[in-house]
């Protein structure tokens, strides 16, 4: 995970150090409280209350009923999502939305089976 996509207050270690994030750029370490500049892109490893840690991490291998339900779950949910957007798709837009979504889904299929 890299820093930036820590919300503000999460608790996180980056190169053997525990850290608070206070601002955009900047967190407090757990040991001296002095405020350290984080870059953006830095790689870090987000913890709990407890401080351990919470990135989770794919099995290597996934049921492949599972992975095809799954995409079929984020498929359904970026259509409702497109079905909320403001100013409304037209009807047009909505099939070329729905067949680029359903084509992207099957290619990942394509390609986890090509791979696999």
């Amino acid at each position: 995970m890299k820093f930036h996509q820590l919300q503000i207050g999460a608790h996180f270690e980056h190169k053997g150090t525990r850290f608070r994030k206070v601002s955009p750029l900047k967190a407090v370490a757990d040991n001296d409280e002095l405020h350290k500049l984080v870059p953006r892109s830095a790689e870090v490893v987000l913890l709990d209350e407890q401080g351990q840690a919470l990135e989770q991490h794919l099995p290597e291998s996934l049921a492949a009923g599972r992975v095809e339900a799954e995409l079929e779950r984020l498929v359904a949910e970026c259509l409702i999502a497109a079905g909320r957007l403001e100013p409304p798709l037209t009807e047009v837009q909505r099939a070329q939305f729905e067949r680029a979504v359903r084509s992207a889904a099957q290619d990942l299929l394509t390609r986890l089976a090509i791979d696999g």
